[in-house]
């Protein structure tokens, strides 16, 4: 190599080390400025605010503040929020397994419904039992999430609950030993005797309906066990309701896709730099290709969208309600140094199989493509009070009220309460959805394509 070149090489590599070393100081130096201020701010509030704070709690709302600020979905999780993450991904808690509301007449807490197989149902509770006292503390004027709180503890530990049982006027102590309760994710249309779910319409038993209210593993093995099930029932078709529902794990959302799809583009993912990732569908363990409705509200989110979006655009099933909420955006949960916190950061956005964007941006109008829309002609849709009320309607329906008690929810929009109606009313959204199925019944008899 000549030696002008070779002096010019070196000089060029000298300046980039400079340059890099120059630039990386400045950064530091930038860094240290901030870092400078943030330790002044704070001692500056721990000294001299007119209240004594907490420097801990300073910290984590400082943090929570700055992630937060980035979008709706990144947070910063402390300790303690950290450790009610990990339960509601994973879907379980500590505790006796039944599900309690506050009694509107005695302001004391009642039994809704214990979890079939529970401690708490072990141990003889029924839905309208009054709880009147956790291991001596009064239920008495106590929120149901305070209450819930001192009945939850270690596992294998024990709480003493003082009850009065439905239809009794006598208290009695009964001691129930806490466990792993894993939180239902997938539910039917109504239980039956034996205190599992029917997986088929009472008012159509020919036509399956299972209800996920979120998307992890558990949800999965349900979903595929309440299939399995309907399999030797001779059921027209399959209705998936989830509605309210807001997501979950993007892998479980894919392997739903999969149940029934046996090729083609599933979601992808788009980051900063373009696409990270492609999900395929696989012919491996397909159901069988009967009708479909998968019903979506606005409040339907992230995983719930992905599994209308891919169904919708492979043409497998009819998406019946009102447009989704619009959540497309990838979520990863990183673990900080000392172990004792989490980021969870926005890296990417979800992308239907047709390739149109699923998340909604600030400021996007309802013109934008986001969300996922109804199929035409089987758009539905409700006002929060008409939707309360078959909350309200569904509710009763699920946990075996023989009390008829629980029979009022948040105030409406002019003060009052919304009570559930004494006589049944039809949910219209899932009667579309149950037209949908019959029309594809008919599509497919005249060998015509869904809507």
């Amino acid at each position: 190599m000549p030696r002008r070149n070779l002096i010019i090489l070196l000089a060029t590599g000298v300046m980039t080390i400079f340059c890099y070393h120059k630039a990386e100081s400045i950064g530091r130096t930038q860094y240290g400025r901030m870092f400078s201020n943030f330790a002044q701010v704070m001692d500056e509030i721990e000294q001299n605010y007119v209240r004594k704070v907490d420097r801990q709690d300073l910290f984590d709302t400082a943090m929570q503040g700055m992630v937060s600020s980035l979008d709706d979905h990144s947070d910063y999780f402390s300790a303690k929020e950290l450790e009610a993450l990990g339960e509601s991904l994973n879907r379980r808690f500590i505790g006796i397994g039944i599900r309690v509301s506050t009694d509107p007449d005695t302001k004391l807490l009642m039994v809704s419904t214990p979890m079939v197989g529970s401690p708490g149902h072990k141990a003889g509770l029924a839905a309208g039992d009054l709880i009147l006292a956790i291991n001596g503390v009064s239920t008495l004027d106590k929120t149901s999430s305070e209450c819930s709180d001192l009945i939850r503890g270690e596992e294998g530990t024990v709480v003493t609950l003082t009850v009065r049982h439905y239809g009794t006027d006598e208290a009695v102590e009964i001691d129930v030993e806490r466990a792993d309760i894993p939180i239902p994710s997938v539910e039917g249309d109504r239980y039956l005797p034996s205190g599992m779910w029917d997986f088929r319409l009472e008012q159509e038993p020919q036509i399956a309906y299972i209800r996920m209210n979120a998307f992890v593993n558990e949800t999965l093995n349900g979903l595929s066990q309440a299939l399995t099930e309907l399999r030797n029932k001779n059921i027209k078709g399959v209705i998936l309701d989830v509605r309210d529902n807001p997501g979950g794990r993007l892998e479980v959302a894919v392997d739903m896709c999969n149940l029934f799809l046996n090729s083609g583009v599933i979601v992808s993912t788009k980051g900063r730099d373009g696409i990270r990732e492609i999900y395929e569908a696989s012919d491996t363990g397909t159901e069988p290709s009967y009708p479909m409705a998968i019903l979506v509200n606005g409040e339907s989110a992230s995983a719930s969208e992905i599994l209308a979006a891919a169904l919708q655009d492979h043409r497998r099933a009819i998406v019946v309600g009102q447009r989704t909420y619009g959540k497309g955006s990838v979520q990863s949960v990183m673990d900080l140094v000392n172990g004792d916190a989490a980021l969870k950061l926005t890296i990417a956005e979800y992308r239907r199989p047709s390739g149109e964007n699923i998340h909604r941006h600030e400021g996007d109008e309802e013109d934008h493509d986001w969300g996922v829309r109804p199929n035409p002609g089987y758009e539905v849709p409700l006002t929060l009070e008409e939707w309360v009320r078959l909350k309200i309607q569904r509710q009763r329906r699920d946990v075996f009220d023989p009390t008829g008690r629980m029979s009022t929810a948040p105030n409406d929009q002019n003060g009052g309460p919304i009570r559930a109606p004494d006589q049944t009313i039809l949910d219209p959204q899932l009667q579309r959805a149950i037209k949908a199925i019959y029309d594809q019944i008919r599509n497919r008899a005249g060998r015509t394509e869904p809507a």
